[in-house]
């Protein structure tokens, strides 16, 4: 019988992050700023994901620039879908198994 000299453990250094086969999806409608203010957050927490997506309901050009700047992917719609199509069509555009689900916006004051 042989003897064991050498064991290997095939694990993350504990400074390295990993992913598990990750979507992060983040539903956004018409605050700028919110939008603005949750992708720094995001980014300076390091959330990581093999995917990140945003809907943007009445999203903007402006919108659309500032979540690839932050690396999302994303997906916008001239009107308000609403929360239950928005949290729909973002599971439709998932890749993958794991799915982690936002809210980006406020309601406007009149």
């Amino acid at each position: 019988m042989e003897q064991v000299t050498e064991v290997r453990i095939l694990a993350p250094e504990p400074n390295e992050r990993t992913t598990m086969g990750l979507t992060i999806a983040m539903l956004s409608w018409g605050a700028e700023k919110t939008l603005q203010h949750t992708l720094e957050s995001y980014a300076y927490h390091d959330l990581r994901a093999e995917q990140k997506i945003v809907l943007l309901q009445e999203g903007t050009p402006m919108q659309e620039s500032m979540a690839r700047y932050y690396g999302f992917t994303p997906h916008s719609y001239p009107i308000n879908i609403v929360i239950a199509n928005g949290y729909r069509a973002l599971l439709d555009l998932a890749e993958h198994e794991h799915f982690l689900f936002f809210f980006a916006f406020v309601r406007p004051v009149h």
